[in-house]
């Protein structure tokens, strides 16, 4: 657009936002019961020791902004990069 055009004048409108996760506490990565994904204890400490809010996130807290950005309340956010690594 240069500035001169209107919205309406085109089909389709594209909005473009992501959600960027920090560390996350997502426990199962897969199906499998048999497979246990472990996260050593020294890492969950670094980070937690490092991370603003002093704690890891839970996967609830990622789908809480993918869920924003997806509904009508996100409808004027666009190329937008939106952190949520708990600072």
């Amino acid at each position: 657009l240069d500035g001169n055009e209107h919205v309406d004048e085109f089909d389709y409108i594209i909005i473009i936002g992501a959600g960027a996760a920090g560390s996350v506490l997502a426990g199962r990565l897969t199906e499998d019961p048999n497979v246990t994904v472990c996260v050593p204890e020294t890492h969950k400490a670094n980070h937690t020791a490092t991370a603003a809010l002093r704690r890891v996130g839970q996967p609830e807290e990622i789908a809480n902004v993918v869920n924003f950005l997806v509904s009508e309340e996100s409808s004027f956010i666009t190329c937008a990069t939106i952190d949520v690594n708990g600072g």
